[in-house]
């Protein structure tokens, strides 16, 4: 790193080895969002929890709302999966894994 700036040093060394990292953050955020939708629904929102809800609680579509529930665990799933594959490509081709 001898004879690079701050700025060099933070964009082409700290930044691409920190970005796995960082997506690991971001699709953690992504899974719990989509857990706080299905929480949300318990206090009343007006989204598709509420939706997975009233279809659970009204007697004849409970197989309505289990879809919508796997939906949107295959949701979460697929989103992790995704940037999980992408951040262990990332750290094999910066040789940090």
């Amino acid at each position: 790193m001898s004879g690079a700036t701050k700025l060099q040093r933070v964009v082409k060394i700290e930044f691409p080895l920190a970005f796995p990292h960082i997506m690991l953050g971001v699709n953690q955020c992504v899974v719990f969002a989509l857990f706080m939708v299905i929480i949300g629904a318990f206090i009343g929102t007006t989204d598709l929890g509420q939706e997975i809800m009233q279809q659970l609680y009204s007697g004849g579509n409970i197989g309505s709302g289990l879809i919508l529930g796997l939906c949107v665990a295959f949701i979460g799933l697929a989103v992790d999966h995704l940037i999980q594959t992408w951040a262990t490509k990332r750290r094999k081709l910066l040789g940090i894994d």
